[in-house]
């Protein structure tokens, strides 16, 4: 009997927790003041501390424990701005992609060369500054417009090969642009008036559709290593095609240039290129001197001979 009044007991004590289990949770679905607390369960969390709330409790910004910034929160948006900040945090200490490991890459050998056949192994390591005047000349050389890198395609590129490239303006792709042909006219300057003794030139004229007149100047020349060269050391919008202009333009870039030592010029058979060309004779003459006493100084063009 008394196991029988025992078996009771408890059955009737493990009924009255049921139905105050029940009155409980009824009284929290009921009560909008009652909800339950989620604990917060995402792993970026023992990395994170979440410093600002709103009226309701929510947590809106969250701080990194290891750089201490702050970056949005809020339960819509997820977490994957923070995980990502944590990918490329440099404080963080598990993140073994900061401790300035290289990795082995296949780099082209040359300019222009992107088979596997002429590839050769290297250390690499990601760096913005590098990649920025990669791209900057990337640009350059395949004549894209500076919103390229603005282009969606091209940033969902970046994102899957190279996360960590951080985009930078149209207007910085320009000043990049422009440190880099300011660093290049330094060097060819430096070789045109160090590394070679005679340098020859070639200019030609075109008018535009809109009738604007514009003048090329080609430099050619040897360096000490007997390689040949060819530059274009200007572009430029000339006022007219008489020769006395021109001239005095041709004698302007090459004060700019620091080209003194001349050898031949060719121009086109153009009446007002001759006056152009004695102008120069004269001016080269008396500073520097032309060889076989500038005999050989005016080259005309075959194409229009």
């Amino acid at each position: 009997m008394s196991s029988m009044g025992n078996t009771n007991s408890l059955t009737s004590d493990a009924a009255n927790e049921a139905h105050d289990t029940t009155i409980t949770e009824k009284e929290v679905r009921g009560s909008p003041s009652k909800k339950r607390q989620y604990e917060t369960r995402a792993d970026v969390w023992d990395h994170m501390t979440k410093v600002k709330f709103d009226k309701t409790g929510k947590a809106e910004k969250a701080r990194c424990n290891y750089c201490h910034q702050e970056y949005c929160c809020i339960s819509t948006n997820g977490t994957s701005t923070l995980r990502k900040h944590l990918f490329n945090c440099k404080k963080y200490p598990f993140n073994e992609r900061n401790k300035g490991q290289q990795t082995l890459s296949f780099q082209p050998m040359g300019r222009g060369e992107c088979s596997s056949n002429s590839n050769k192994l290297v250390h690499w390591s990601f760096n913005q500054e590098s990649s920025r005047i990669a791209f900057a000349k990337m640009i350059i050389i395949d004549e894209l417009p500076f919103r390229f890198i603005e282009h969606e395609g091209f940033c969902h590129f970046m994102s899957v090969t190279q996360p960590e490239f951080k985009f930078v303006s149209r207007s910085t792709v320009v000043k990049d642009c422009f440190s880099i042909y300011m660093k290049e006219r330094k060097k060819l300057k430096d070789v045109l008036t160090e590394s070679c003794q005679r340098v020859c030139l070639t200019v030609d004229f075109w008018t535009s559709l809109e009738n604007i007149s514009y003048m090329r100047l080609i430099a050619h020349f040897v360096d000490k290593e007997w390689k040949l060269h060819k530059k274009i050391i200007n572009f430029c919008v000339i006022p007219s095609h008489k020769g006395k202009e021109i001239g005095q333009m041709v004698e302007l870039c090459l004060i700019n240039w620091g080209i003194e030592k001349l050898c031949t010029i060719t121009v086109d058979n153009a009446s007002s290129n001759d006056v152009a060309v004695e102008y120069l004779r004269n001016k080269v003459s008396k500073n520097v001197g032309l060889p076989v006493d500038g005999k050989y100084f005016h080259m005309r063009c075959c194409s229009h001979t």
